[in-house]
């Protein structure tokens, strides 16, 4: 590129940093010429000698920038794979440290199902459908034990401590009682108690002075919602004793329909 005089700078495109020449004019210089004051420089000379780097960055410019190192910088309007404070993006393979989660969570792996019949390993219950389906399990309860010492009833007695307390939502109850037991009298055996009232269901061992496992079973309908105690009796027919073995597991199981 030949010199350039001041006058065409205006329609330079490039110049070369050690082999161009920019005139250094006087101001009291009215000629364009070399001669006088007017002096030619290099751009380098003009700059100190500093040597240009190989591409400039502009302050408009888009630009690929390649091992460079940005000193504090200000990202103003970031694009490509920025993620931004207020910004919708979706991120693939990103780990979230110690992150903070406010309002609500949606998404494919949050569920709200209150019957959890996804049955899944992968996903999140929302906290309503873990509610629901506690609420809507089934009661249930029971008691194991046995006597150190034989135990006699000449009327009806409760077996043991055989007793536990069940809240239910209402409907049918499964109650199961067993225990070891011998009478001489015509009919004895066992019987379950509900809320302080016998029920019909009994079981009944007849002159037996052998000791024998024996089982009640019985199903209670139309039981209201709400909590309800029962408890494993034994009971001998009038005049008489009836027997719990000791040493003997007896056992109360209540379970919801």
């Amino acid at each position: 590129m030949a010199d350039i005089k001041i006058l065409d700078l205006t329609t330079a495109t490039e110049i070369t940093e050690t082999t161009d020449y920019i005139p250094v004019v006087d101001t009291s210089d009215t000629t364009q010429d070399s001669t006088g004051t007017t002096k030619k420089a290099t751009v380098r000379k003009l700059l100190g000698d500093r040597v240009l780097p190989d591409t400039i960055v502009g302050t408009t410019e888009t630009q690929t920038l390649s091992n460079k190192t940005l000193t504090s910088p200000v990202i103003n309007t970031p694009t490509g794979d920025v993620v931004t404070p207020s910004g919708t993006q979706t991120l693939t393979n990103k780990t979230l440290t110690s992150p903070v989660i406010d309002t609500q969570v949606s998404g494919t792996a949050v569920l709200d199902e209150d019957t959890m019949s996804s049955n899944s390993d992968k996903k999140l219950a929302t906290q309503q459908s873990i509610k629901a389906y506690v609420d809507s399990g089934k009661a249930g309860a029971s008691y194991i034990n046995f006597l150190t010492t034989e135990q006699s009833a000449t009327s009806s007695a409760q077996v043991g401590s055989a007793q536990v307390t069940v809240t239910t939502k209402g409907g049918n109850l499964l109650i199961i009682g067993t225990a070891t037991i011998k009478t001489s009298a015509a009919t004895s055996g066992l019987i379950l108690e509900i809320d302080g009232s016998d029920v019909s269901g009994a079981s009944s061992l007849t002159n037996s002075t052998n000791y024998i496992p024996s089982t009640v079973v019985y199903v209670k309908t139309g039981l209201s919602a709400g909590s309800h105690t029962i408890k494993l009796k034994c009971f001998p027919q009038a005049g008489n004793t009836v027997y719990v073995a000791a040493y003997h597991n007896f056992c109360l199981a209540v379970a919801e329909l």
